[in-house]
């Protein structure tokens, strides 16, 4: 078995704008990176995307984002429509649809877009779920109305079906923008996309390391027992020198054998973010080596 070190993911949730309840989600040198999550406390003007994927209504569903939205700035004299668009391929109610088809409808709205420009109509987000792709577009009040939009996107889509309406922009508080586990759903594809691009075998079994930062001793040690009895190796327990009153000088670092798809490795994330929490601590991350060859 050939490993590889070392991919890494050190990221910080920041706090979403709102907390939806709508799904669940669900080369021979060191490879080294970084997730940047941003902060959801200072204005996005630029566009900023998201993808990750959930489950909803047992199916999954996928998430594309433009967290520049939450910036109530930028949604001005402008209407949230969302527009639903059923897909036609064979099987799609029970999946995400062909990739061919579903390009097909973004390059239709986004044909629309660079037709009319930004400031008319631009692409907030879009889902896929059950053959039906949604799409949340921002559209400049005076200019467009769901009846033209409905009106151009069947002469560009002969067959489909649309249902278009006018929400309140807390509709894309509440469903489009993702949650925290969202976040660290799409930090944890990513690092497994980074393997992937480096040859990886996502079902081999490998060690993974998993980093949690606490205030007191106390907390770090409470949180070792605790993650000790849910199967995982201590590694270290360990107080940083030059701590500061102000950070969390204390680090528990523990380790487990494990495959390293997206939604196992989310699992492990998500259930030492939430000891971490419970011992008011912090989760910063995992580290794995690359696997290029079979046990």
């Amino acid at each position: 078995m050939l490993l590889m070190p070392v991919i890494f993911w050190f990221g910080m949730i920041p706090d979403p704008v709102s907390i939806p309840s709508h799904a669940t989600p669900g080369a021979d040198t060191t490879v080294q990176g970084e997730v940047s999550m941003p902060d959801a406390s200072t204005p996005r003007s630029d566009d900023n995307w998201l993808t990750w994927m959930a489950d909803f209504e047992g199916a999954p569903i996928s998430f594309v984002t433009n967290l520049g939205f939450a910036d109530e700035a930028r949604r001005e004299n402008r209407d949230l429509i969302i527009a639903k668009v059923t897909l036609q391929s064979a099987g799609v109610q029970q999946g995400l649809g062909s990739h061919e088809e579903r390009g097909r409808v973004s390059e239709a709205v986004r044909a629309l877009e660079k037709e009319l420009g930004k400031a008319t109509i631009e692409l907030v987000a879009l889902t896929m779920h059950r053959g039906v792709r949604t799409f949340a577009l921002a559209v400049l009040s005076s200019e467009m109305d769901p009846t033209t939009l409905r009106a151009r996107l069947a002469t560009d889509l002969p067959g489909y079906t649309f249902e278009l309406n006018r929400y309140k922009w807390a509709y894309y508080d509440d469903w489009f923008y993702p949650r925290p586990s969202d976040f660290r759903w799409a930090g944890d594809a990513s690092v497994v996309d980074r393997l992937r691009a480096e040859g990886d075998l996502h079902h081999v079994p490998r060690r993974v390391d998993h980093w949690l930062f606490f205030r007191t001793r106390e907390s770090a040690e409470a949180a070792r027992v605790e993650a000790a009895e849910s199967g995982y190796v201590i590694e270290s327990v360990s107080e940083a020198a030059d701590a500061t009153a102000e950070d969390m000088p204390w680090t528990l670092q523990v380790h487990h054998e494990t495959s390293v798809e997206t939604n196992t490795i989310f699992r492990h994330t998500t259930l030492l973010t939430e000891l971490a929490d419970r011992h008011r601590g912090t989760y910063d991350g995992w580290e794995t080596f690359v696997v290029r060859e079979e046990p």
